[in-house]
């Protein structure tokens, strides 16, 4: 069998077949519908140029794994940056129970506060 790119990429993380199993079964464990889950490894690079100078440079890496849960009408969603067995498992958990939850909850109140500003 040959392993893909991707395949290969995730590999490196720990993360394979048997892993990805594991967690949909833990996102599915409360009676979910349906479950995904959605890795991104992304890298950026900004500059800031202001007056023709580099005002601000700055690099950025997104890693992680979002894990979505339906369950009839109801979503849950878990993100974590720890890309181990235990870490989405518990991300799996956490989407799980929202999913499940049939609690509804009441809207938040918001309150208008004037502040002085200094600038």
């Amino acid at each position: 069998m040959t392993i893909s790119k991707l395949e290969n990429h995730y590999i490196r993380f720990g993360v394979d077949e048997k892993v990805i199993r594991d967690v949909m079964s833990q996102a599915l464990s409360r009676g979910g519908d349906y479950c995904d889950l959605f890795f991104q490894h992304s890298f950026g690079n900004h500059i800031r140029l202001e007056d023709h100078a580099v005002n601000r440079a700055h690099c950025s890496i997104d890693f992680g794994v979002g894990i979505r849960v339906l369950k009839g009408e109801q979503t849950g969603y878990s993100f974590t940056d720890e890309i181990t067995p235990k870490g989405m498992k518990l991300a799996a958990k956490y989407a799980a129970n929202i999913a499940d939850s049939n609690k509804e909850i009441a809207p938040v109140q918001v309150k208008h506060h004037r502040v002085t500003n200094y600038y």
